[in-house]
């Protein structure tokens, strides 16, 4: 458990940091966005986004009902994968967890507090662009790690819980 716990710390505590850095340091438009050096990959650069949709802007509102059900599953999962992680020494589907359970808290925190997700983070590939932020990332992370740890353990007949 203590895996998982210190990997959603790991995640939501730089991610809030971040996102107050990118609100207090955002100049006025079109001072936004900001590229970053040459030569980064995935054309990535900063920028500041308040997002009102649910994950990677998807599920924009049309009306509060489905953030509000999109949040509520949001938060029995987060509160399941915690459960889960009480006693649990997988510590590889422990730190996947973790990295859901940090960026989801991270993300609701923002909602709570201001409305929408502050991302932070352009990767742009021609005229296609996603913004994103560290908590983003760790939750698709996390689900990656958790789909491949039962995927390993599947394939060895171990019991994946």
């Amino acid at each position: 458990m203590r895996a998982g716990l210190l990997a959603a710390l790991a995640v939501a505590l730089p991610d809030q940091a971040a996102k107050l850095w990118a609100i207090a340091a955002a100049p006025p438009p079109p001072g936004w966005p900001l590229p970053l050096p040459e030569g980064m990959p995935f054309g990535l650069s900063l920028a500041l986004v308040h997002n009102p949709g649910i994950f990677l802007g998807t599920l924009l509102p049309a009306g509060g009902w489905p953030q509000f059900m999109v949040l509520t599953l949001v938060v029995l999962v987060a509160v399941v994968m915690l459960l889960r992680m009480v006693g649990s020494r997988r510590v590889l589907l422990n730190i996947g967890r973790g990295l859901v359970v940090g960026g989801a808290a991270s993300n609701l925190a923002d909602r709570m507090r201001l409305g929408s997700v502050v991302d932070y983070l352009v990767i742009r590939r021609g005229d296609i662009g996603i913004a994103i932020n560290l908590a983003d990332l760790a939750i698709i992370g996390g689900a990656a790690l958790m789909i491949g740890w039962a995927a390993t353990h599947a394939l060895t007949g171990r019991a994946a819980a």
